[in-house]
């Protein structure tokens, strides 16, 4: 349950964004910018480049998918 309330704090999900993909809450980011961006460079840089994005929710997320193996 407590991923469950992780993901709802952080992510949203509508067909009338971002065509559906998981989204940060509040902006039209993708989750999967975010490690798409990791693979590449740092988070740090990522934060820069999407300053609708806040630490606080990619650091859950990344907490997240490491918690779970996701990767």
């Amino acid at each position: 349950m407590e991923d469950l309330s992780v993901l709802n704090q952080y992510i949203t999900v509508s067909k009338k964004v971002a065509g559906g993909q998981p989204v940060f809450r509040g902006t039209h980011i993708t989750v999967k910018s975010l490690f798409d961006h990791l693979r590449e460079s740092n988070l740090a840089e990522f934060l820069a480049e999407n300053p609708e994005v806040t630490r606080e929710q990619a650091d859950a997320i990344i907490e997240l998918v490491v918690a779970k193996d996701f990767l």
